[in-house]
């Protein structure tokens, strides 16, 4: 009995390991790297990680440089191996070749780390050369997608994550649809960004008031009439909404945007009473600067439309007074 208990330990000790073997790895996290442009001079990323596994182990860097059209490595290079140690952080630099190695189509990017029992990092990312888009571009049925590679990256959570522009506008959401004529009602605005946050630089509503009928805002040479807008993304969806102050005289529904007698304070952009003829034939236009990573001028002209004033003259209006003089 006493030997097959033994022999039985033996069994089991042999079949079961005398201890786990530990998970290795890196931790890594960076800032934001780029955007890179094709030809300018090449510069180097800098960034460190912390090695987690055995109490010490032997660890070497590799870099490549993939053509994405051929998958030709044009570029390679093994860094001289270093002994780490558990929870120890290593600064690790390499060069981004903009100018031999980063052509239209751009490259991907694979970093690769080992230690002593294999590779223990692999990432890949594919970049292209960044490109400004200075010039304005015109929202239309077929100009609505704007999309553009990766031409920044970063680490989090020791994934390379690519950073890409990707703006969609749905232009059935894009119109000024009201059932009555009394104010400008922006909320239903609004167009998707597959960014990870919005980035633009200031956001109006333009139009151009010929006959003067907002007498109180601001005109440029060409009767060009410019409110402020703000834009917010939640959940990829980018809504639009006025930013104000504005007032609002509450008999001639005029607007200004600074407090004066009296005017009192709005959260709405009122039309003036019983100007449905000229508002009727305005070309309402929301324009967009520095939109995105890649920093878009977008130019959009909203489709206006009511079907009657809700208060203004008894001929045109659902409600009216009689003797309105406004």
């Amino acid at each position: 009995m006493r030997k097959l208990l033994l022999c039985s330990f033996v069994i089991l000790s042999f079949l079961s390991p005398i201890h786990n073997m530990p998970d290795e790895g890196v931790i890594l996290n960076s800032d934001v790297f780029g955007p890179y442009k094709r030809f300018n001079d090449d510069t180097n990323i800098n960034f460190s990680y912390e090695y987690f596994g055995y109490n010490y182990a032997t660890i070497s860097e590799y870099i490549s440089y993939i053509n994405p059209v051929t998958s030709r490595v044009h570029y390679k290079r093994d860094y001289e191996s270093h002994i780490m140690s558990k929870g120890e952080t290593y600064g690790f630099s390499f060069p981004m070749l903009l100018r031999t190695n980063f052509n239209d189509d751009g490259a991907i990017i694979r970093i690769t780390i080992r230690s002593d029992n294999g590779v223990i990092f692999l990432e890949e990312g594919y970049l292209k050369p960044y490109k400004k888009y200075s010039t304005e571009q015109v929202i239309s049925l077929t100009n609505y997608n704007f999309k553009t590679e990766g031409f920044s990256f970063y680490f989090k959570d020791s994934e390379l994550i690519t950073i890409d522009d990707d703006i969609v506008f749905d232009l059935d959401k894009m119109n000024l649809d009201h059932d009555f004529y009394y104010k400008l009602d922006l909320s239903k605005l609004s167009f998707i960004c597959n960014n990870k946050k919005l980035f633009y630089e200031d956001a109006y509503l333009t139009f151009n008031d010929y006959n003067h009928i907002f007498k109180y805002l601001e005109h440029d040479q060409n009767n060009l009439i410019k409110i402020p807008l703000e834009l917010y993304l939640w959940n990829k969806k980018v809504s639009i909404s006025l930013k104000g102050p504005f007032y609002v005289n509450p008999i001639s529904f005029e607007m200004v945007t600074y407090p004066k007698d009296g005017f009192i304070y709005s959260n709405y952009f009122f039309l003036p009473k019983n100007a449905k003829g000229n508002i009727d034939d305005t070309n309402f236009t929301i324009q967009i600067r520095g939109l995105g990573y890649s920093k878009y001028n977008l130019k959009y002209v909203l489709s206006y439309s009511c079907d009657a004033s809700l208060i203004g003259t008894c001929m045109s209006s659902d409600y009216c007074v009689i003797g309105d003089y406004f």
